[in-house]
């Protein structure tokens, strides 16, 4: 039987090398969306501070901009997005010290730029994420959660494995060789796909050739403390 593949977009997560989480990153505590939205664009068309969704942060990337050339005061800059093919929309950021609103195709964002690291938050209540090897990343108290296809795929160790990888809430686990030549798909109930850095697959494995689901066990001796 063939292996029915969930929506991933494997480009993204392959020819970057092994994905890992940014290490030594100070969480950011602002956010810049108690600063006034601007209330038209340079062109005077309206404002309004609808922010987006996750699935559209993540079709988000910074400005590729030299802030020190940028003059001083509040001030916009437009320019084409980099979105997705087949699609083009002005992107519009109005600078205000160090924070970027971003307007673009109805949607309002913030982002900032800190310790050489982009972060952004697409509203006032939500998380502020980190850009990290072309991804957003989020830290929580479960460890860093990876936004790819507009979902949260959790970054830790899989005891099935024994080793670290990325785990989606359908339970889709992903995991690369140690020199992110490879990478393995695993797709619960299904089997396994191993596929190179170009996403070429070598080699297809059923369920049964996978090693079983680990499940915590209880000891089966335990003197307790007095």
């Amino acid at each position: 039987m063939a292996l029915r593949l969930p929506r991933l977009s494997l480009k993204r997560l392959l020819g970057l090398g092994p994905l890992r989480p940014p290490r030594g990153v100070r969480k950011n505590q602002g956010n810049p969306w108690s600063l006034p939205i601007p209330k038209a664009l340079p062109d005077g068309s309206p404002i309004e501070g609808k922010g987006p969704e996750m699935a559209e942060i993540e079709d988000i990337s910074p400005p590729e901009l030299k802030t020190a050339s940028c003059r001083k005061g509040s001030h916009w800059h437009s320019f084409p997005a980099s979105l997705p093919e087949g699609t083009a929309a002005p992107v519009h950021y109005h600078h205000q010290a160090g924070a970027w609103g971003r307007w673009s195709q109805g949607r309002w964002s913030w982002l900032e730029r800190e310790g050489g690291r982009w972060w952004i938050w697409g509203s006032r209540e939500g998380p502020s994420l980190v850009w990290h090897q072309k991804h957003w990343w989020w830290e929580t108290r479960e460890g860093w959660l990876l936004l790819h296809q507009g979902r949260p795929w959790g970054w830790g160790y899989l005891r099935r494995w024994r080793s670290e990888g990325f785990s989606s809430p359908e339970g889709v686990e992903i995991l690369y060789s140690a020199d992110g030549s490879r990478l393995l798909l695993v797709l619960p109930g299904q089997g396994g796909l191993l596929l190179d850095s170009a996403g070429r697959l070598l080699a297809s494995l059923r369920e049964e050739e996978l090693p079983p689901s680990l499940k915590a066990k209880a000891p089966s001796s335990l003197i307790l403390p007095r």
